[in-house]
């Protein structure tokens, strides 16, 4: 097998960033596998994402994992692989500074998302000459542009048209090692994350929390938890009062209407979302995750949010409603089960 990959013509693309981010770009990858059939793909991913690379294992590749900010060994080893490989195209889908200055120095065709902000843009009009396709991220412009799932698709698209879904999946949407039919013998269920930075800069306590989950249960809603509490006090008062899954238990399934994944890995995440009836997150990898299986989503944003931010990374979700959070409150779950009873019927 790997004698015959060898022999394939080879595209590298970056897209070592955040979980979020992957996602965000999903779309525009399975555009690159489309329009180049007969190569292999190397794919650099991040220390982040990089527990989700069986998305790709539908096509040849390889994996590359760097820490989130390239580190001194990761720069050499990329430019390592871009002298051993002759690579038809290299497509920059995470604007890092170091990788725009690949271009000037090997000559291969290079398509880049660029950014524009108030005090500076990435990479400069220079190193922008040097690129054979852009799209760029305007964050000065007031009025609304493109998302960045948008952008990100009308650079990877031979025919500057945006990416739909009609074509067969190249992305692998059922890992292996996932928890698997999550439905079963739970008909549905709402999936919730709960984000601390999030909730607790917006005065939610662990308690406020358990509150809102047994409301949904009360309206019933079946509820699968997840959480980034690690190693809290927190995390212990839900695995208290919450049954918490393993495999170990499989029957909890059976016993149980609240259940909380601690710890989850990126295959089970994956699972839990494809197969939730919604999902309910502060805005980022669990909503964006979600939009991109085309499950319902609440996706909850901070008072501060402002028009620009909300454009470049909204989803796309036709089934899609956002909240602004701002402290625990009744108005708040009834907002948020009326959307559910209305969206789930």
């Amino acid at each position: 097998m790997d004698k015959e990959l060898s022999t394939l013509k080879k595209i590298l693309i970056f897209k070592n960033d955040r979980v979020g981010d992957l996602f965000h770009g999903l779309n525009a990858i399975e555009k690159i596998f489309y329009n180049n059939p007969g190569h292999e793909f190397h794919i650099y991913l991040s220390s982040y994402n990089g527990k989700f690379s069986f998305l790709f294992s539908n096509v040849p590749h390889k994996i590359f994992i760097t820490k989130y900010n390239l580190s001194f060994i990761d720069k050499i080893n990329i430019v390592k692989n871009l002298i051993t490989y002759n690579y038809s195209k290299v497509f920059i889908l995470t604007p890092k500074n170091f990788l725009f200055y690949l271009p000037v120095f090997f000559k291969n065709y290079y398509y880049a998302i660029c950014v524009n902000e108030s005090w500076k843009i990435r990479p400069s009009n220079f190193l922008r000459s040097f690129l054979f396709k852009s799209a760029v991220n305007n964050r000065i412009q007031k009025k609304p542009g493109e998302s960045i799932s948008i952008l990100l698709s009308y650079l990877c698209s031979s025919d500057n048209l945006p990416f739909t879904k009609k074509e067969e999946k190249l992305i692998n949407l059922s890992p292996a090692n996932g928890i698997g039919n999550l439905a079963n013998p739970i008909s549905s269920y709402i999936h919730v994350h709960f984000k601390k930075l999030f909730f607790y800069k917006h005065g939610w306590t662990i308690y406020n929390f358990l509150n809102f989950i047994n409301v949904l249960n009360s309206n019933n809603f079946n509820v699968f938890i997840t959480s980034d509490l690690g190693d809290t006090d927190a995390n212990l008062i839900l695995k208290k009062n919450i049954p918490t899954y393993s495999k170990n238990s499989e029957d909890v399934f059976a016993l149980n209407k609240i259940i909380y994944f601690d710890n989850i890995s990126g295959a089970d995440l994956f699972a839990l979302i494809k197969n939730a009836s919604c999902t309910i997150s502060p805005h980022g990898t669990m909503t964006v995750m979600a939009s991109y299986l085309d499950v319902p989503v609440v996706d909850m944003f901070e008072p501060s949010i402002d028009l620009v931010s909300f454009r470049e990374y909204k989803p796309i979700n036709k089934r899609y409603k956002f909240l602004i959070i701002r402290k625990f409150s009744t108005e708040i779950c009834i907002k948020i089960v009326n959307f559910l009873k209305s969206n789930l019927a």
